[in-house]
């Protein structure tokens, strides 16, 4: 199995190393401020760059919900705990019968 997983590695590393070699030329790139702003960079730079900064925004997005998961999880985890240690008293309770003649 790792040398499936290696397999795969290498070559989605052969793949980027050709992409990159296939958009060597720059670019300019112009920011929001001013008009003056620019910069030169590759264009697999930038394709990665922007791939990089929506992976970024969508794991921010995802913050809150993933949160309210945990918690909830944490609360149910809580709740059998209790429910584990309140059976354990039960079952460790002496019984009480009342024997009537």
């Amino acid at each position: 199995m790792k040398f499936i997983i290696t397999i795969i590695k290498l070559v989605l590393l052969l793949i980027i190393i050709m992409f990159a070699a296939l958009n060597l030329q720059n670019v300019e790139v112009k920011y929001f401020f001013g008009e003056k702003s620019s910069l030169q960079m590759p264009l697999f730079i930038v394709i990665i760059l922007s791939f990089i900064l929506g992976m970024i925004a969508l794991w921010l997005l995802s913050l809150k919900q993933n949160l309210k998961k945990f918690l909830e999880t944490q609360k149910l985890k809580n709740e059998v705990n209790q429910l584990k240690n309140e059976l354990n008293n039960l079952k460790s309770a002496p019984l009480n019968r009342d024997k009537k003649g």
